[in-house]
């Protein structure tokens, strides 16, 4: 028991030190800065779930076939990607590379996904990044709501529209 009042009491000093250290931040940084550092914090937390899922990624041999942006629709016999989705197989952050060799994929299926990535550098890194994975003869199956408009516009030019 006592190891247990331990770790309490250092819990308890590391929750002290946590609401000083905010106090301190508040009192000390501006707006934006405070903001800066919530996105660092959302974005460390991000990482360390993502560091597991690679982790697991690793031990699955090829050749796969990727559901990507699953959300609850989970595929039987696919890996099923979906940072947001607890029940997905592998919680990946996207924006990353791939943890899968080249040429592992047979096929990458993702519906209602690209569109939530920022347009054109987070959609080429995840196309870029399909494509290296996927083997000479892979599939890219892919669904985005009105994409026939946003298709045309970027073929004239058009690439005003994708800014954000």
């Amino acid at each position: 028991m006592q190891g247990a009042s331990r770790l309490s009491a250092v819990s308890l000093q590391a929750t002290r030190l946590d609401d000083v250290l905010k106090q301190l931040l508040k009192s000390r940084l501006s707006g934006g800065a405070r903001l800066a550092c919530r996105k660092l914090l959302l974005e460390l937390r991000i990482q360390g779930v993502h560091r597991r899922a690679v982790r697991r990624a690793l031990r699955l041999t090829p050749l796969l076939k990727l559901h990507i942006g699953c959300g609850t629709d989970l595929k039987p016999g696919w890996v099923n990607v979906d940072f947001f989705e607890e029940t997905a197989d592998l919680r990946l952050d996207l924006r990353e590379l791939f943890p899968f060799p080249t040429a592992s994929v047979t096929i990458i299926h993702s519906e209602h996904f690209l569109e939530h990535l920022d347009f054109p550098d987070e959609v080429e890194h995840v196309l870029r990044e399909s494509y290296r994975v996927l083997v000479p003869t892979g599939v890219f199956s892919v669904g985005i709501p009105e994409a026939g408009a946003l298709m045309a516009a970027y073929a004239r030019g058009e690439r005003d529209i994708f800014a954000a």
